[in-house]
């Protein structure tokens, strides 16, 4: 029974991602606290933290990215 719940779940949940993977985010917005050098630099929005998540998001094919 247990096996069989878990092949359900699977294949409901299989199913939902393939809607989500035909939605493509256009842009993120991503607020920052602009005294944290050298974690976030607002004034050419870039920093450790920042690199990294534009690197994450980059990985996923999102390039528009927003810093406030």
């Amino acid at each position: 029974m247990k096996v069989l719940f878990l092949l359900a779940l699977v294949c409901l949940c299989g199913d939902s991602l393939a809607f989500v993977k035909g939605i493509k985010q256009q842009r993120v917005i991503i607020a920052a606290n602009p005294t944290v050098v050298p974690y976030v630099i607002s004034e050419n929005d870039s920093g450790i933290q920042l690199e990294i998540v534009k690197a994450a998001l980059n990985n996923q094919d999102i390039n528009e990215v927003d810093v406030h």
